[in-house]
């Protein structure tokens, strides 16, 4: 038997949980040296995409992608709530998703059942240095 992650009580605690603590805010500032105002990142895997809203303040462009639609609907709302712009909040499987244009970062959490899925959406979705 597979355990749904995202049933109403996960929602409204991890949603609590990110309204009220610093965890994002300090995961932000971890990344804010490689970050540039240009940057195209994806969020794979963002979840209710509270760090996409952290994010979105110091880059171009942040591409939320989340296969539960009740989790990416809050990263929706709240981007509708706040007047955000720059991201672009996606209901689609990160292992399936082909950007229009490579990103320059990806940040994801995941676990060990979808790394090999990960590793491929990174081949696929990232903006390589050219020589």
């Amino acid at each position: 038997m597979k355990l749904e992650f995202w049933y109403a009580d996960m929602v409204r605690f991890l949603r609590n949980a990110s309204e009220y603590g610093s965890y994002n805010q300090i995961l932000l500032e971890k990344m804010r040296p490689f970050l540039d105002p240009g940057m195209r990142i994806c969020d794979a895997g963002s979840g209710l995409g509270y760090l996409s809203l952290s994010l979105a303040p110091h880059v171009r462009q942040v591409t939320a992608v989340e296969k539960n639609p009740d989790a990416a609907n809050v990263l929706k709302e709240n981007c509708l709530r706040r007047g955000i712009s720059n991201i672009d909040a996606r209901c689609e499987d990160m292992c399936r998703h082909q950007p229009e244009e490579p990103y320059d970062a990806m940040v994801f959490f995941t676990n060990s059942a979808n790394g090999s899925c990960m590793r491929r959406a990174m081949d696929t979705a990232l903006r390589r240095e050219t020589s």
